[in-house]
């Protein structure tokens, strides 16, 4: 285990130590990701970003992700989280629409105006501090692939088995 989210940002940044060449982004996942992802960028004098992804949730239930929305209208759903709780896309509407208000509201916070930097062509790092289902790392990748980047690897210092299967059907 870690200490706290420097400590496993520290290790992430020597395990990720043999991309230093190859100057990668590093975009942390708002919110746990950036400390995460802040101390492997120190580590590897690698740029530093935030995304912002939300999770999908049922009433009721905040913690347990069904999906998640990412910039730019990507939204996943996880089949088996759809199927563990009977509900469809379609009955979800309303949450996306305040996810997604919720997301805007945040991206304007976080960039404070600022545009994201340019990520068509360069190696991408995806980090965040944990994964339960693996939800919004699939939103966050699917996003960032629509960008254009040379390669997308995702980093975390621990995740569940069933979060580690969604992301390596993302790869």
């Amino acid at each position: 285990m870690f200490r706290d989210r420097l400590e496993a940002g520290e290790r992430l940044g020597a395990a990720l130590s043999i991309f230093k060449e190859q100057r990668p982004l590093l975009i942390g996942l708002a919110r746990g990701g950036v400390p995460v992802a802040a101390a492997a960028a120190d580590l590897l004098d690698a740029d530093l970003d935030t995304l912002v992804v939300r999770k999908i949730a049922p009433q009721g239930n905040r913690e347990y992700g069904i999906g998640a929305i990412a910039p730019e209208g990507t939204v996943y759903f996880d089949p088996e989280g759809l199927q563990h709780t009977g509900l469809k896309p379609e009955a979800l509407r309303e949450t996306i629409e305040e996810e997604r208000r919720e997301m805007q509201r945040r991206i304007e916070v976080y960039r404070g105006g600022k545009p994201a930097p340019k990520v068509a062509g360069r190696l991408v790092i995806l980090i965040d501090d944990g994964l339960a289902t693996g939800a919004t790392a699939v939103a966050a990748i699917r996003y960032i692939r629509t960008l254009k980047p040379s390669g997308v690897i995702f980093a975390v210092p621990v995740l569940s088995g069933a979060a580690l299967k969604a992301v390596e059907r993302e790869a």
